[in-house]
Order: structure tokens, then sequence, then C-alpha cells
């Protein structure tokens, strides 16, 4: 695991270099489960696939198969406001990775149920 979360932060340095949509990542270890969750944030899909003109991506991408560690990956699209998702709220929805301008009469601290007014 140590080989793993190493070429983590080297490829993650030439990524940012390259991609300038690229926001960060971060590695999520599960010791027990010998696992290693690579999480990755970026202001495109389209942006994701600069990943791939990185050297040290290309390179370290091979390692894990030659170690004989077993490799999944996922893509998890933004989803949507937290509070419209988990209570229906009426709140504008508004992707977090890109900069808004604060409005007064949408942006309310107190969410109304859908169907209620505030």
């Amino acid at each position: 695991m140590a080989v793993v979360l190493f070429l983590h932060a080297r490829v993650k340095r030439e990524v940012r270099r390259i991609a300038p949509k690229f926001v960060g990542a971060a590695p999520v270890v599960l010791w027990r489960h010998r696992t290693i969750l690579s999480v990755t944030l970026w202001r495109t899909l389209e942006s994701m696939y600069a990943m791939g003109e990185a050297q040290s991506h290309i390179l370290a991408a091979r390692v894990p198969h030659r170690l004989g560690i077993r490799t999944t990956s996922g893509l998890f699209p933004y989803g949507g406001d937290w509070k419209n998702l988990l209570f229906e709220a009426t709140v504008p929805d508004v992707d977090p990775l890109h900069e808004r301008e604060d409005d007064p009469e949408t942006d309310s601290s107190t969410p109304t149920r859908k169907g209620q007014k505030s």
C-alpha cells in the first residue's frame, strides 16, 4: 500500500501542472481492508481526460497489476444540492465547483420543502 500511496502523491503533482481544471485529489486509506480509494475532483468531466497526458499517471497505472493488486474505478458526477437531494428543499441548485454570486432573493439560509412557501 505504501507504493501506491507514494505513486498517488507523485502523479498528483504532475497532473496539477498539466491539467488546469484539476481541483484536487486525496487518498482515503482503509488499512484494515487493505484498500485505497483515490478521490479526485475535476471542474468538468472533459478535463478529467487530461490526466491521461501525464506520463507519471500512465506509468503508475501499470504498477498495481505488476504487484498483483486488483483495481477498480468509478465516476460519480455532481448530483445536486444536498438540501434538495436529502430534504426535497427548494433551494437553487448551483454546482459547487463553479463560482456564484450571492443573490439575497434566491440564497435563503432556511430552505423550504417542495410545495411550501417560505
